[in-house]
C-alpha cells in the first residue's frame, strides 16, 4: 500500500520509559504531520524470557483447554506475556494522542496464521481489517503470538512477522534494535550490506543470534519489493525522526 510504514519494536526499548517516550514523542509528530499509514509490530523475548523464569512453578487449566502440556505451556506463557506488553504499546500510544488498536495472531479470521517458521501469511479478512483501521488513521499494534482454532498456542519470531506484512502490505520496514547499526566485528558501523555480504558474515561468525534472522528478514523483504530495509537503534531522538521520514540511519540492506 502507498505510504504506508511498518515498525518492528524490541530490544531493551520496552524495558525504559525514557526511551518509550522518545520513540512516542517522534511517532506522534510523525503521525500527525504526515498522516501515513503505520503497523507497529513488537517483540519482547528478553523481557518475556525473564518473566517466564519467574512462571516456572505457574499451572493453568482452563475447562476447554484442560491441564496445557509441556509442548504447549512455554507458547500458552509466551501469550499471556506478549499480550502484556501488547496492552502497554497500546497504553503508551493513547497517552500520545495515537489511535491504535492491540492485535494478535490467531487461526480463524486471522492477522497472521503460521504455516511454517518461514512461510506465513494474512487472511483476506485480515488484510480488509487492517485496510480499515488505516482508513481510520488507526495503527496496528500486532503481537506475534496467538491461539489456533484446536486451542494451540504459537509464537511466531516478530521479525517473520513484520517481514510477511511489508511485503504484502507492499510497505516500508524498519527494524528498531538495541544497537545503532550492525557491526563489521571491529565495532565500526556496516552503513550498506548487501545479500552477498550477509551470508560472509554470518559464516565468519560476526553477525549472529537474532540478527540473522532480522537480516534474513531484511533481505526477503528488499528481493521482493525492490526497495532498501533499515535496521538502526532507538537511542538519538534526531536519528529516529529522520528514519521516520525515509533518511538512511543504521544499516541500509537490500538485497543486490
Amino acid at each position: 500500500m502507498k505510504n504506508t510504514l511498518v515498525i518492528k519494536l524490541g530490544g531493551a526499548l520496552l524495558n525504559s520509559d525514557v526511551s518509550m517516550i522518545r520513540f512516542f514523542s517522534v511517532l506522534h509528530s510523525y503521525y500527525h504531520r504526515f498522516r501515513g499509514n503505520i503497523l507497529i509490530v513488537h517483540g519482547g523475548n528478553f523481557w518475556i524470557n525473564t518473566e517466564i523464569k519467574k512462571m516456572n512453578d505457574l499451572m493453568y487449566k482452563d475447562s476447554s483447554l484442560h491441564y496445557i502440556q509441556n509442548n504447549n505451556y512455554v507458547n500458552f506463557k509466551i501469550n499471556m506475556l506478549s499480550g502484556t506488553i501488547n496492552n502497554y504499546i497500546v497504553k503508551w500510544a493513547k497517552e500520545y494522542q495515537i489511535n491504535s488498536i492491540g492485535l494478535c495472531l490467531t487461526y480463524e479470521n486471522n492477522i497472521i496464521f503460521k504455516k511454517n517458521k518461514s512461510n506465513i501469511f494474512p487472511s483476506l479478512h485480515s488484510l480488509k481489517l487492517i485496510k480499515y483501521l488505516f482508513s481510520r488513521n488507526i495503527i496496528p499494534i500486532i503481537s506475534p503470538a496467538g491461539i489456533t482454532k484446536n486451542n494451540l498456542f504459537v509464537d511466531i519470531p516478530s521479525d517473520i512477522v513484520a517481514m510477511s506484512l511489508s511485503i504484502i502490505l507492499k510497505a516500508r520496514l524498519i527494524f528498531l534494535t538495541d544497537v545503532s547499526s550492525i557491526l563489521n566485528g571491529k565495532g565500526k558501523c556496516i552503513k550498506k550490506i548487501t545479500h552477498f555480504e550477509t551470508n560472509k558474515l554470518i559464516h565468519e561468525g560476526i553477525i549472529t543470534n537474532g540478527m540473522i534472522e532480522k537480516l534474513n528478514a531484511a533481505i526477503r523483504v528488499s528481493y521482493y519489493l525492490k526497495q532498501s530495509v533499515n535496521i538502526s537503534g532507538w537511542h538519538s531522538l534526531n536519528q529516529l525522526k529522520l528514519l521516520l521520514q525515509g533518511d538512511t540511519i543504521g544499516t541500509h540492506v537490500s538485497f543486490v
